[in-house]
């Protein structure tokens, strides 16, 4: 939706551990983030990085976002109990870009892997995808890091084009519990 903040988070995870990281998020994750007040918007496994699990959530502003993520964080059992497990399969967790939609907001359609195009803002790939741009707000929920002062665009969805300039592209496959399919 319009007017949200989203999160992309890649984390980078220890050789070997990812489905067992998948199983373990899914189980234990989804729904407790949704009681907190979090939407996920997608999960997903890297294929071309077999060590990376990247997902999608949302917040309807930076304020719920900070109060989410106390409730989550600080106050919820399930991250209580499951924080360690996590925490010991992941090798780094702070590549986080704070983004807001730019146009209008479409699922990406059909079956198979959806791809993710990070760009600096001025670059337009192909292809037919939700853009997200930069949020350059203050990070309401510093223990969790985030990118800062990146001018950067996202493009999700299906037969994208990377450009040169591309910071990244991914070519994604979402999970069993994953929004988006």
């Amino acid at each position: 939706m319009r007017g949200m903040i989203y999160e992309f988070r890649q984390y980078t995870l220890h050789p070997g551990v990812r489905e067992e990281f998948v199983r373990l998020f899914e189980r234990h994750f989804v729904e407790s983030q949704e009681e907190a007040g979090i939407s996920l918007v997608g999960i997903f496994t890297d294929l071309d990085r077999p060590d990376a699990f990247v997902w999608m959530r949302a917040f309807p502003d930076m304020e719920a976002r900070r109060v989410a993520l106390e409730e989550f964080y600080l106050r919820g059992a399930a991250w209580r109990e499951h924080r360690d497990a996590a925490n010991g399969m992941m090798i780094d967790s702070d590549d986080v870009l704070l983004l807001r939609l730019d146009g209008v907001p479409v699922v990406p359609g059909g079956a198979g892997p959806v791809e993710a195009v990070v760009a600096p803002a001025a670059v337009e790939p192909g292809g037919a995808a939700v853009v997200f741009e930069g949020e350059h707000s203050v990070n309401t929920f510093p223990r969790l890091p985030v990118r800062e002062g990146e001018d950067v665009r996202l493009w999700l969805g299906r037969g994208l084009s990377a450009p040169p300039e591309a910071l990244q592209h991914l070519r994604l496959l979402p999970t069993s519990r994953s929004p988006i399919r």
